[in-house]
């Protein structure tokens, strides 16, 4: 797989955070917060699928509030106008518009504009190919079924 050619895509991650607030799971980018496809926390601690290009915010679905010491899944699904987020096994939120960035990295637990991951992942997945709004539900809850409590 090669990142600078994704123009669709599924991100997973199974993971805990000591901490709520601002926090970075997993994502994939162009070294700059201004192109980014990410699985993160915001400051109101909503558990985010967001993708940012050209420093403009395409999408953030949230899939529900983070709490801290507690393991999630997260996954989100991307391409060009059809965007979903999924949470531990729970229905996809999506979202019909936004375009890609160009991206050529992938960045675990951290972010460029300093936003750190205060805990572990227990494992990332990266499909370069949309997973569809069913399967992205379903592979949250396996994930989250095969690896158990993430301690």
């Amino acid at each position: 797989m090669t990142l600078d050619s994704m123009a669709e895509g599924t991100l997973l991650a199974a993971y805990r955070s000591r901490r709520t607030g601002p926090v970075a799971i997993a994502g994939l980018n162009d070294g700059t917060a201004d192109n980014a496809i990410a699985l993160r926390h915001g400051s109101d601690d909503a558990r985010l699928g967001s993708i940012t290009t050209g420093g403009i915010e395409q999408a953030a679905l949230s899939v529900g509030s983070a709490l801290a010491d507690t393991a999630y899944v997260a996954g989100l699904a991307f391409t060009a106008g059809d965007i979903a987020a999924a949470g531990d096994g729970g229905g996809a939120v999506t979202q019909a518009s936004g375009t890609i960035p160009a991206i050529n990295g992938l960045d675990l637990g951290s972010r460029p504009d300093g936003e750190r991951l205060d805990g572990h992942l227990a494992r990332v997945q990266l499909y370069d190919w949309r997973l569809s709004d069913g399967e992205l539900s379903a592979a949250s809850a396996a994930l989250a079924l095969q690896l158990g409590p993430v301690t």
